[in-house]
């Protein structure tokens, strides 16, 4: 076995770590292969790595973070879901709760009331407010609706009666349909309803008739006259048509199209909480914690007096029992939602056929779930696919199937095998193997079989020796050996003997770098040659210092797919998954083999999940932390991870969206308001929450009371007129349009800009530098830079540049006639070459760079016409400018470099 302070491999050029006082092929789970040779451990928490600063793999509760194990840690209303490494979101009003039931509130979050094991915004029914405990303390036991000192609504079959909830009404009181103890009418000694004829006793001086208590005096008054003290026809106040006494709310019954009150008023119009009953001419109760309403089955709005109430179907409910409450009203849950909370999207039951996923309601469930009693679970850390029962079928990067499981080790007798994400079982006479065939042995089974170079055998080859499990080379002067070292030989190779040492020598004393020659004389071996049995440059057996024995010849360095073996001196095969490399395993690759992608010191197909694939590096590169998906750069996010939403036009992931923005849940995404809104809950103008100033909202419509093409001026309440570029605005300027002229889209920054295309635009008065991607919009103004360089001959004829740009050339076709008429026996074709179709600079002001016009051209080259150029050079340096090369020829042979430079300061814009 040979050792350096890089790596220590066995004579057979295997690799092997030390680990607690062994050699071993690789290092066991929580360690890396270290350059010292060595098993070192990984960071603190960290079970696979690949360096002391780079985990791959954490244990439980902890996560890679920059390299690192970080641990998992939750914020307020959140659990720690230990078994899938993340934060559980408690049901809205927890501040802590149990990871297994996430509804389970431990303690409630301030403003949140606590009622068993859960916390309420407001108390439900039987519950009141203690605001001392913040607890939900409950009612008396026939009470529905109270506080601390009274009931306000009693359960079917009480009433209520002084705050406190009977089963009958006390004398004198009758319980009405509002289940509430009134009085009986004034001639009443016990009644079962309000009117003077529902009497069910009469006091000592009236009698009972017909519901009614008749004076003994047996007076009948005629309809608009009352019985009074005296037991004289008094007439009724004008608004009755039949009364009790003269006062106005003393009427028992009313004239057509009037309606009697609880009170016995006649009025035209019902108070709040009672319609009019045509049929009956009086003042019907609304349905209970209705304010206003049609009839007693339609409810135009409820009363929050005592509690919210939202209004379904007609009725008023404390609940909704199908969609979300807003604004006093049930609304529908999104399509699929048997039931949600808070808002269409968050579903906390599906309708038939749907699927339940994180709150929302799927057709199908996203990849590493499977179905379980409808709901769309996680597959086991590592599956990339399961079934019903949780049993892994696919795995992902960097885990092996192996019984259902994904793992990241496969287990003694087995071997990963990269491309099928599986743990293969090694073939039957291998105890252990590293592929990628079953035969790949690392170490023997049983029946005495001995281990050499990755087969198990039962008998040593010829020119190898037992050592005991394995079969070891001899060295290459022996022809036979024993052992216990290399070079203990029984017999030698041709011209060779064993001297004293048992070692093979020369017959000759031929010195180093010579050899025998069929003369018998010593003769150099070819000069990159330490030892040698030939002269030829390919009959190499050891090599100078910096130099590599390759099939038998000396190399400086090795050929691609090689690496260089210090301490043997020789060029050995990479992995055949590596290009280039430092080792022979296939964790040791440098650079990788076509259609593979480096990862680490790794070669794979693809890059796992939240990397992307750096073009220029062919490697795999992580996303950044907040990213699902991303490509092009670690910062340039397709999707998010949970708790993060996608801002499109820079790729961000957020946790709250910016101004102008709205989270739309159910994409993850934020979206834009729209123009008129200053902040908003939903796209299109018919969302917004909040207006800019001089704007009235009126039902989430942020409305101007000017007309189209102007805006407001809140001091003084005047419109003046908006840029000339806006169709429509909010303000002043060009930066502040809300709908754009025909042909225009509207840009981030609030402009109208025209769509991009291949024709100038020429203006006398600006030149349009900047344009929208209109074909790749996706609800934004995608900005592009126009390097086209714009043309205007009146503003060309005051340009500086141009005024030197042509007096040179002018300089040139002097020289030219000089020279032709001194070589006039040469016959040259002469043509006006630079075609100088550079680029602007992108910039506010319509001059910045050069302008040039097209079709302006000085070339001067004998070549072909039909000869193509070479293409200009278009380049950004590290400093953020533009570059452009180009050339032309002035004579042959003669090349003169021109540079263009440009300015590009908006990571946003686009080339075209």
């Amino acid at each position: 076995m040979t050792a350096s302070a890089a790596r220590t491999l066995d004579k057979f050029g295997v690799e092997r770590y030390l680990f607690e006082e062994e050699c071993r092929v690789s290092c066991p789970r929580g360690y890396f292969h270290s350059l010292k040779g060595t098993c070192d451990p990984c960071p603190s928490n960290c079970t696979v790595c690949t360096s002391t600063g780079h985990c791959l793999y954490c244990t439980p509760s902890y996560y890679p973070k920059d390299g690192m194990c970080a641990k998992l840690e939750c914020g307020v209303g959140e659990v720690a879901d230990l078994d899938h490494e993340d934060c559980v979101t408690c049901k809205e009003g927890c501040q802590h709760c149990l990871v297994v039931n996430p509804e389970h509130c431990m303690s409630c979050l301030p403003g949140y009331y606590e009622l068993k094991s859960s916390c309420h915004k407001t108390c439900p029914e039987r519950t009141f407010e203690d605001k001392l405990s913040m607890k939900c303390a409950r009612c008396d036991d026939d009470c529905l609706t109270c506080d601390a000192s009274e009931c306000y609504l009693c359960e079917e079959g009480f009433f209520l009666s002084d705050g406190m909830c009977v089963k009958s009404c006390k004398e004198g009181f009758y319980g009405d349909e509002k289940q509430e103890c009134e009085p009986c009418h004034h001639m009443c000694r016990t009644c079962g309803g309000p009117e003077f004829d529902d009497c069910d006793s009469c006091e000592d001086d009236m009698f009972l008739e017909k519901g009614r208590c008749i004076s003994k005096s047996n007076i009948k008054c005629p309809d608009g006259k009352f019985l009074n003290g005296q037991g004289e026809c008094e007439q009724c106040h004008s608004s009755c048509r039949t009364c009790s006494g003269d006062d106005k709310e003393q009427c028992d019954s009313c004239e057509k199209g009037m309606f009697l009150t609880n009170s016995q008023m006649c009025v035209s119009v019902c108070p709040l909480e009672t319609h009019g009953n045509q049929t009956s001419g009086r003042c019907e109760d609304c349905s209970a914690g209705c304010l206003t309403c049609l009839d007693a089955h339609q409810c135009l709005k409820c009363k929050n007096a005592f509690g919210p109430l939202y209004l379904q179907d007609g009725k008023c409910v404390p609940e909704c029992k199908r969609g979300y409450p807003e604004a006093d009203r049930c609304h529908s849950c999104a399509m699929g939602c048997a039931s949600c909370e808070g808002e269409a999207n968050n579903c906390l039951s599906c309708e038939k056929d749907y699927l339940h996923l994180k709150n929302t309601c799927v057709q199908h469930c996203s990849p590493r779930h499977f179905v379980k009693g409808g709901v769309c679970e996680l597959c086991p850390n590592g599956c990339a696919e399961c079934d019903q029962t949780g049993k892994c079928s696919e795995c992902e990067q960097y885990f092996f199937l192996h019984k259902d499981q994904c793992i990241v080790d496969c287990p003694k007798g087995y071997f990963t095998n990269v491309e099928q994400k599986q743990c293969m079982s090694c073939h039957g006479n291998c105890a252990t193997c590293d592929g990628p065939d079953e035969d790949d042995c690392t170490t023997c089974g049983p029946f005495g079989l001995i281990h050499y170079n990755g087969k198990c055998v039962f008998l040593c080859p010829s020119e190898t020796y037992h050592d005991g499990a394995e079969c070891r080379d001899c060295d290459k002067s022996c022809l036979t050996c024993s052992g216990p070292h290399p070079s203990s030989c029984l017999s030698c190779r041709a011209n060779m003997r064993i001297d004293v040492n048992g070692h093979c020598q020369f017959f000759s004393d031929c010195s180093p770098s010579t050899f025998m020659g069929e003369d018998g004389q010593c003769q150099p071996c070819h000069k990159s040659c330490l030892r040698c049995s030939g002269a030829g440059k390919e009959q190499c057996l050891s090599c100078n210092s910096k130099h590599f024995l390759l099939n038998q010849t000396c190399v400086s360095t090795c050929p691609g797919g090689y690496y260089a073996d210090e301490d043997k001196q020789e060029c050995i095969q990479c992995h055949m998954s590596c290009a280039s490399c430092h080792g022979h395993h296939s964790n040791d690759c440098e650079t990788c083999n076509s259609g593979l992608l480096l990862l680490g010191h790794s070669c794979f197909p693809s890059c796992p999940p939240s990397f992307f694939v750096n073009a220029s590096s062919r490697a795999c590169q992580a996303c950044d932390h907040t990213c699902d998906e991303c490509q092009g750069s670690s910062s340039f996010c397709f999707s998010c991870r949970e708790g993060y939403y996608l801002l499109k036009k820079s790729g961000q992931c957020l946790h709250t969206c910016p101004s102008n923005y709205f989270l739309h849940s159910l994409d993850k995404e934020c979206k834009r308001c729209h123009p008129s809104c200053k902040t908003c809950k939903g796209s299109g103008p018919i969302f917004c929450t909040s207006c800019y100033d001089g704007y009235k909202m009126y039902g989430g419509i942020c409305s101007s009371t000017c007309i189209s093409g102007e805006y407001p001026i809140p001091v003084n309440d005047e419109c003046t007129t908006c840029d000339p570029s806006c169709a429509e605005c909010k303000g002043p300027g060009p930066y502040n349009c809300t709908r754009c002229p025909v042909l225009q889209r509207l840009s981030e920054d609030g402009r109208c800009l025209p769509c991009c295309g291949d024709d100038t635009f020429v203006d006398s008065s600006r030149i349009h530098s900047e344009c929208c991607q209109c074909h790749e919009m996706n609800d934004e103004c995608i900005v592009a830079l126009n390097y086209n360089l714009f043309t205007n001959d009146a503003a060309n004829l005051g340009h500086p540049g141009l005024v030197a740009f042509t007096f040179i050339i002018v300089l040139v076709c002097l020289w030219l006639v000089i020279f032709l008429f001194l070589h006039f026996r040469k016959r040259m074709t002469i043509k006006p070459i630079v075609k100088l179709n550079g680029y602007s600079k992108i910039a506010d002001s319509p001059f910045t760079s050069a302008t040039l016009n097209d079709s302006l051209q000085a070339e001067y080259s004998d070549k072909d016409e039909s000869q193509e150029e070479d293409e200009d050079i278009v380049y950004m340096g590290r400093d953020g400018i533009v570059y452009r090369k180009f050339k032309y020829s002035l004579l042959e042979g003669a090349e003169e470099e021109v540079e263009v430079e440009l300015e590009y300061d908006d990571e946003m814009q686009i080339i075209t």
